[in-house]
C-alpha cells in the first residue's frame, strides 16, 4: 500500500507505528492547552494515522493467513510489471498534484490572497525545477 519494497514483517511494523502515532495524537488534541486550529490538526492527523494503521494491519493480516498469498506478494514486489505500474502511478500523482497546486495558487491570486497565491506558485516552480533537474541527472546517469 504505502511501503513499496518492504517485507510483510516490516510493513506490519510500519502500520503499527502509524497506528500508535495516531493514538498518541488524540490525547494531545484533547488535553493539551492549544488553540482550536492546532487541536483540529492533531485530531485530523491522529484519525488519519489510526485509519492508515488499521487498514494496513488488516490488509497484511489477510495476506499472511495464506502461504500462497505470501509467496505471491513477495514475488510481485520485485516483478517488472508491478514496478512499472508503481512508477507510472507515482508520476501521474506528481503531475496531478502540480496541476492542483498551480490551480489553487491561481485561485488564491484571483480571490485576493496574494501571499498565499504567490507561495503556491513558487512551490510549483520549485517542485518543477527539482523534477526536471533530477530527470536530467538520472537521464545522464542511466
Amino acid at each position: 500500500m504505502f511501503c513499496k519494497g518492504f517485507s510483510i514483517r516490516q510493513q506490519r511494523l510500519i502500520g503499527l507505528g502509524a497506528l500508535l502515532a495516531g493514538i498518541l495524537c488524540l490525547p494531545v488534541a484533547l488535553f493539551a492547552p492549544v488553540d482550536d486550529r492546532t487541536r483540529g490538526f492533531f485530531t485530523g492527523m491522529g484519525s488519519a494515522l489510526i485509519l492508515l494503521g488499521l487498514v494496513q494491519s488488516i490488509r497484511l493480516f489477510r495476506i499472511s493467513r495464506d502461504p500462497q498469498k505470501v509467496r505471491d506478494f513477495e514475488v510481485s514486489k520485485n516483478e517488472e510489471r508491478t514496478r512499472f505500474i508503481m512508477d507510472q502511478a507515482i508520476r501521474m500523482t506528481f503531475f496531478v498534484s502540480i496541476v492542483a497546486e498551480y490551480l489553487a495558487g491561481l485561485a488564491a491570486l484571483l480571490l485576493g490572497q496574494h501571499t498565499l497565491g504567490m507561495g503556491m506558485c513558487l512551490l510549483v516552480i520549485g517542485q518543477t525545477a527539482v523534477f526536471f533537474s533530477l530527470r536530467r541527472y538520472y537521464g545522464g546517469k542511466y
